[in-house]
């Protein structure tokens, strides 16, 4: 199965702090914030840092189809000790569209919105699958707050557009929910826990048609992966799956020289819900690593 196919189907620090923010944080919990026509739901924990040192926040994308839920184990891992958002992308989840066009600069302003609404100025981005996607077009347009890329079993380059739009025809047919079941169930089928497996299903079974279709489109937009160059930190945390080649890694090294790059042997492509513990793990080392 080709790259493009088999992975995006799914992906001014304020007063000196690496994180800070000039806004008044929101407060824990739900939440929806404006942004466009529609309104994008997020969570928010504001955990005061054990250390006392201040650590840059954390934000969340999901990806194709899925939504906030994904993240369960990360929250439960990091909210205690630093700030954290995780949102769901304009038309999943609780998020409303407002009637707008699904695209990349929708999904990204999404993330800007929820951040202007919790009152973080910078963070470090954690995208999965087409939320890999998400969180580098949110880097183009807002370098100065993107503290770190962390992108999770997601692209950074495809290879052939024609593949993809020929893949997700059926989606465009009487029969997509039944097609995009079926891909799931082959991304799933390898997840350690059942109810993992129940959530991506349920979650999947739950996303509108519009948005299943508008997500797709949007990740075969040629104007979203051109070769620039990423200069925020970033890690790379993949699965063994054949498509993350070597040449693969190659090219993500000429986009962003100073990538780290995890492999998750066993995972399937959910592998933040698959393999928690190091998934958290991994993340916590870079994330002290890079100073954030």
């Amino acid at each position: 199965m080709k790259r493009g196919i088999g992975v995006l189907v799914l992906g001014f620090a304020a007063l000196a702090l690496p994180g800070g923010c000039a806004a008044q944080r929101a407060v824990d919990g739900d939440h929806l914030a404006a942004s466009g026509s529609g309104e994008v739901f997020y969570q928010f924990y504001n955990a005061k840092p054990e250390s006392g040192v201040e650590r840059t926040p954390l934000v969340f994308v999901h990806g194709w189809a899925c939504d906030h839920r994904h993240w369960g184990a990360q929250v439960e891992g990091f909210a205690h000790d630093r700030a954290m958002l995780v949102i769901d992308l304009p038309g999943y989840g609780q998020s409303s569209d407002g009637g707008a066009p699904h695209t990349m600069d929708l999904y990204a302003a999404g993330v800007a919105s929820a951040m202007d609404d919790a009152g973080l100025d910078r963070a470090v981005l954690v995208g999965h699958s087409m939320g890999t996607a998400v969180i580098r077009q949110f880097y183009r347009h807002h370098p100065e707050r993107t503290a770190g890329l962390v992108a999770v079993d997601g692209a950074l380059q495809m290879e052939s557009p024609e593949e993809m739009e020929e893949a997700a025809a059926p989606l465009f047919t009487d029969q997509w929910q039944e097609y995009a079941v079926r891909m799931f169930d082959g991304m799933s089928s390898e997840m350690a826990h059942d109810a993992d497996k129940a959530l991506v299903r349920e979650v999947l079974l739950g996303t509108t048609r519009d948005s299943v279709r508008g997500g797709f489109a949007s990740m075969i937009d040629p104007a979203i992966w051109t070769a620039d160059p990423i200069e925020a930190p970033l890690l790379l945390t993949i699965t063994e799956a054949p498509w993350w080649t070597d040449t693969y890694k190659e090219y993500v090294r000429t986009l962003a020289p100073g990538v780290r790059i995890e492999v998750f042997p066993g995972a399937s492509h959910f592998l933040m819900m698959d393999q928690p513990e190091r998934f958290n793990r991994v993340l916590e080392a870079w994330l002290e690593q890079r100073g954030l």
